[in-house]
């Protein structure tokens, strides 16, 4: 997944690693190698194991791209052990799957 920054005039683009930089790291960057970042690839990528939000509940966001859904969130250890997050995470799914119909695809 894919974690986007929104501040994406601060970064510059990688295209061979397919990830952005912050400018201050980029200056250190042959500049053949690097371009401006635009919205939809200004972003790390992450790895792990995530769960679906229907909108973010939790910070931060990560996504398959810039504007796709679901929104995607990665648990912390606590998470399971915190009734409010999961209390609040049950509701947003089932309101969701209320409103579209039983599914919870966008």
């Amino acid at each position: 997944l894919k974690l986007f920054f929104s501040d994406y005039k601060n970064y510059y683009y990688l295209p061979v690693e397919d990830q952005a930089i912050h400018k201050s790291v980029a200056v250190y960057v042959d500049p053949e190698h690097r371009e401006k970042a635009k919205a939809s690839n200004c972003y790390q990528r992450v790895s792990g194991l995530f769960l679906p939000e229907p909108e973010e509940l939790f910070s931060p966001a990560f996504r398959t791209g810039f504007h796709e859904h679901p929104l995607w969130f990665r648990p912390d250890g606590e998470f399971g052990k915190n009734s409010e997050k999961l209390s609040e995470y049950a509701s947003a799914l089932t309101a969701r799957c209320l409103a579209a119909g039983g599914t919870f695809g966008t």
